[in-house]
């Protein structure tokens, strides 16, 4: 679940709002989002969380630091950079709900763009097609098709029209 936080005393306008007005707020910052990504941003956050409290660091507030800390840590164990921008987009959501700013500053995009480029997992290249893939496929594209309606077309009809002689 999202956490809040009561509004920090400093602000003279924010300090005015009830335990119900603020919870009104989260409410309806979180039907903002999509059900998946609610569910998603719980539980990055539980991650983030969880991660700090073992650090023995403050978690809310988050210090941009110990967040790029935490990005460094989770790439190295194999999260996926693209996991990780949810991440930080999670973090930045909860601050923004309590009122906080947001420690993904500049320093914390940099440092996952340096991750997705040391631990990126570009596409493989498929293997080429052997002699005898080759002539499989030969085989099946020279069958014939079932046509609109169920009609089977004929067997001149698929080899005239599949294959190029």
């Amino acid at each position: 679940m999202l956490e809040t936080l009561p509004a920090e005393s400093g602000d003279k306008g924010l300090a005015r709002l009830n335990t119900s007005d603020h919870l009104r707020l989260l409410n309806a910052e979180r039907f903002g989002l999509a059900e998946s990504t609610r569910r998603v941003y719980d539980s990055q956050w539980r991650n983030w969380r969880d991660w700090a409290e073992y650090r023995e660091v403050s978690h809310l507030p988050a210090h941009p630091d110990m967040v790029r800390a935490y990005m460094a840590e989770r790439a190295e164990f194999g999260i996926n950079p693209k996991t990780l921008r949810v991440a930080a987009s999670a973090i930045a959501h909860i601050h923004s709900v309590n009122g906080f700013t947001s420690p993904i500053e500049d320093s914390v995009r940099r440092t996952l763009k340096d991750l997705g480029q040391q631990y990126r997992r570009g596409q493989r290249q498929a293997a080429g097609l052997t002699e005898v893939v080759f002539a499989a496929v030969k085989v099946a594209v020279l069958q014939p098709r079932k046509k609109k309606y169920g009609h089977m077309e004929s067997v001149e009809d698929a080899r005239r029209g599949a294959w190029p002689t």
